[in-house]
């Protein structure tokens, strides 16, 4: 049996009743510490996709191993996209017969949550006139976005390697 926190299970704090052997790979451990080292102690096995939080969880006496995020390239496949004449800002995409421009100099997805993150952003608001900012899209519409911008902002909260790293390369 595997949970998988997904980082909105943080709101509840019920007991994981599950067959055994069982596994928890936490997310987000940055955020929520608290209750995601409390659902740890009800697991065989623990993972977690910040490495720093690997070793939080062995100095409480849980053994934890890294398994960092990663992204599989057909989960967010926009089309077979390919430069048209070698410029890397015009997309065609052969199933579609269409050649379309980038429509966004640069692109940030994710929540303005804390203040160095507001800070660099509002740099780029400021310097880059077709800024593209949403929170809360995920996958298909993630995709999207990424793949009509020339450029992808990232920032995460607390130094980790974060999800929107593989989605903007895959």
């Amino acid at each position: 049996w595997f949970w998988l926190d997904h980082g909105e299970d943080a709101l509840g704090t019920e007991k994981c009743i599950s067959p055994k052997p069982n596994a928890y790979w936490a997310g987000d451990t940055h955020l929520g510490w608290e209750y995601r080292l409390e659902k740890a102690k009800e697991f065989d096995y623990v993972f977690a996709c910040q490495k720093d939080a690997v070793e939080k969880y062995k100095k409480e006496g849980i053994e934890a191993y890294w398994i960092p995020h990663a992204g599989d390239p057909y989960a967010y496949d926009y089309g077979a996209i390919e430069e048209v004449k070698g410029d890397p800002f015009i997309l065609y995409n052969p199933d579609k017969r269409i050649a379309q421009m980038k429509k966004h100099d640069v692109c940030f997805i994710g929540f303005s949550n804390c203040e160095e993150r507001c800070e660099r952003l509002d740099i780029l608001f400021k310097a880059v006139p077709n800024f593209y900012y949403a929170a809360g899209r995920f996958f298909t519409a993630t995709s999207k976005v990424y793949a009509q911008s020339k450029l992808v902002f990232n920032t995460s909260i607390r130094n980790d390697i974060n999800m929107r790293c593989f989605e903007a390369m895959c």
